[in-house]
């Protein structure tokens, strides 16, 4: 899972790292190591990440997919790339 798109959607909502490590109830520094893409993410913490900010985790991993290995149509590396710089310009109005 990108870290960045997790923080993204942090951000669209204003809630600060220690408010939603706290939500997760994770702490801190775990929550920075997973948006700087220092660490994993696992399946139950996506899930509970969802319900903080009322997303499905099946629509964040649809955002995280990799298109590494060539087997993604240009349409669909398009689509992808359009939904994360549509969150990212959330998040940037939000600052």
């Amino acid at each position: 899972m990108d870290g960045n798109i997790l923080r993204a959607l942090r951000n669209i909502y204003g809630i600060s790292t220690v408010d939603t490590s706290k939500r997760l109830g994770i702490s801190k520094s775990y929550l920075s190591e997973i948006e700087n893409g220092n660490r994993d993410i696992t399946t139950s913490l996506l899930s509970k990440y969802g319900q903080v900010f009322g997303v499905k985790p099946s629509y964040l991993m649809i955002l995280d997919e990799s298109f590494k290995d060539g087997k993604r149509s240009k349409a669909e590396m398009f689509v992808r790339d359009l939904m994360v710089k549509a969150i990212m310009d959330l998040a940037n109005q939000s600052d």
